[in-house]
């Protein structure tokens, strides 16, 4: 029985998210790479099962067997409306493919590895770091045996180290597989990033080899993919990797957007956008940034008015859509440190103080090789390259700069203003943080290499 459960509930994230591709589309025939619309149709399913999930039980459903079930009939009424209208036009061969050579076995074994390092992570170790065991797991427990109950949990202030304010989207994925299995084991718990990783892998490669080629975006993507920062926050039970996944969406649709003024691409970016807010606190900036860099390179790139609505209209859905989580959490005490309160701190002589510190850690972190690879050296020859080789820098390469600059700005200042000392700080959060960062980078590299497929359209 755990096993029909499971499968549907897998089913459902597809079927979400083919139903949203089909509905954004509105019946337009799509030319898209099929690893593309595979890989976003899981993640853009993953967010709205979490909000399926999230209202049904602020209707009394807490994730179980039954709401499973009406997930899975929801996914699939959606999929009979308008994911059997999605039609494909066929994608012409313009002679790239994939070419086994020293490069390609190079990454294809890299990237291999780098799953079977996941999959062992999930499948034979518990809730090791203690940020997945005190904020993410103990909040998927809560939701899977007592629902929204904020008596039990959420108003508890003797959970306060649990920070219990933080967004929902990855404890209710992980009590909708506790509530298939029909019990809350840490190992089958964490099963979800296991298929999140294999197709935030195919994502990243899919996109970008619309741009510099196949060769060369396998190649990127296994660098990026196969860092030991990104392996282990991929699979340690945490949020990060969920944030950094919609995230990737996110940067690359916009930049569709700016490009081909598509609404589609809009509605994908507006879409996980939305997950991001639901991920993580700093989804809700990620995001804001996301809308802003929007509008500002649209007028740069001629956007027309209807264009500018369509983006403002967007945010009015989301804000829309994030509404019955911002309602309900208001109440719930704010035991940790309330950084809005704090902002006029950095013209305290002690914030003054910590900058070089902080500047230091910074510095220092995407130099840290045994972490991160190559990745960060590679960034800085595509960043320069883009800025000083080029005639005539994209747009798309513009976007991701503002992304990756604002992004590096924000966490600069939170560590400025934060109570926190820098030094435990940076050894306990800034990692994570940096690969949040790798995903505007990754796609500065990308904008800036040298274009070998014009299909962006």
């Amino acid at each position: 029985m755990s096993v029909i459960f499971s499968t549907i509930y897998l089913a459902s994230f597809f079927l979400l998210g083919i139903s949203a591709i089909a509905f954004f589309a509105r019946g337009r025939e799509l030319k898209e790479n099929i690893l593309e619309i595979l890989s976003v149709s899981f993640i853009l399913g993953l967010g709205a099962a979490s909000f399926i999930l999230f209202y049904l039980s602020l209707c009394g459903l807490p994730p179980s067997k039954i709401s499973i079930s009406l997930l899975f009939v929801v996914s699939l009424i959606l999929y009979c409306l308008f994911g059997r209208r999605l039609r494909f036009e066929k994608e012409t061969n313009n002679g790239d493919g994939l070419r086994m050579n020293l490069l390609t076995l190079s990454a294809a074994s890299a990237l291999s590895f780098s799953l079977l390092i996941v999959a062992v992570n999930v499948l034979f170790t518990p809730l090791w770091d203690i940020d997945s065991f005190t904020l993410w797991g103990i909040k998927s427990k809560v939701l899977f045996y007592s629902g929204l109950d904020k008596d039990s949990y959420f108003c508890a202030e003797e959970y306060g180290f649990s920070h219990l304010d933080y967004p929902l989207l990855c404890p209710f994925l992980t009590a909708g597989i506790y509530a298939s299995i029909g019990e809350s084991s840490q190992i089958a718990g964490k099963i979800l990033y296991i298929p999140l990783f294999v197709f935030f892998a195919l994502f990243l490669y899919s996109s970008s080899s619309r741009r510099i080629g196949k060769n060369p975006a396998f190649a990127l993507s296994a660098i990026l993919l196969s860092s030991p920062a990104v392996l282990q926050w991929s699979a340690a039970g945490t949020a990060d990797i969920y944030l950094a996944v919609f995230y990737s969406l996110a940067i690359f649709y916009s930049i569709r957007y700016i490009e081909t003024k598509n609404s589609l691409f809009l509605s994908i970016s507006i879409t996980a956008n939305i997950s991001m807010v639901f991920s993580k606190n700093e989804g809700l900036p990620l995001a804001i940034m996301n809308i802003l860099g929007l509008l500002f390179l649209g007028f740069g790139a001629g956007f027309s008015k209807k264009e500018t609505v369509r983006i403002l209209f967007g945010m009015i859905i989301g804000i829309v859509i994030l509404s019955p989580w911002f309602i309900w959490s208001y109440d719930i005490p704010k035991i940790h440190e309330n950084y809005p309160s704090r902002i006029l701190n950095i013209f305290s002589s002690d914030s003054i103080t910590r900058i070089p510190e902080i500047a230091n850690n910074f510095f220092h972190q995407p130099l840290a090789v045994s972490r991160w690879g190559l990745f960060w050296f590679m960034t800085a020859m595509f960043f320069f390259k883009g800025i000083f080789l080029k005639q005539r820098m994209e747009r798309g390469f513009i976007f991701s700069c503002i992304m990756l600059g604002g992004q590096l700005a924000l966490y600069f200042f939170i560590f400025i203003i934060t109570p926190w000392m820098v030094g435990y700080l940076a050894s306990s959060a800034l990692e994570r943080l940096f690969v949040h960062l790798a995903i505007p980078a990754f796609f500065v590299c990308v904008c800036a290499a040298p274009a070998q497929t014009q299909n962006v359209g």
